[in-house]
């Protein structure tokens, strides 16, 4: 990602920094990953009753959940993993419909 997407990421990046370091003290684990900072077995992301978040360069995975898990589609129409979407939204702003380009190839293989 350029620099310029991570300056225009800053402000929402800093809310899930923010919100990871409370995780980070409720048990949830922090790695690098995926060009953003990953907070694992978050139990905050678990209330919301969601796989994942995603907060400008974080992103934030339920108790139980990991990048490589596999998911339905929102649509219903593929299986993609976590961390496929979790890129996807990183880079959401700046390409066409990635998603369904990312599904169709997990379509492919599956």
């Amino acid at each position: 990602m350029s620099v310029l997407g991570k300056v225009w990421a800053s402000p929402n990046t800093a809310l899930g920094v923010a919100l990871g370091a409370i995780a980070v003290m409720l048990g949830a684990r922090a790695q690098f990953g995926r060009n953003a900072l990953e907070f694992l077995d978050n139990p905050l992301i678990g209330h919301v009753r969601r796989s994942a978040i995603t907060l400008g360069n974080t992103i934030h995975y339920a108790p139980g959940r990991a990048p490589d898990d596999r998911v339905r589609r929102y649509d219903r129409s593929g299986i993609v993993s976590l961390g496929d979407l979790a890129v996807k939204e990183n880079k959401d702003s700046r390409s066409g419909d990635t998603l369904e380009k990312i599904s169709e190839g997990v379509k492919e293989k599956v």
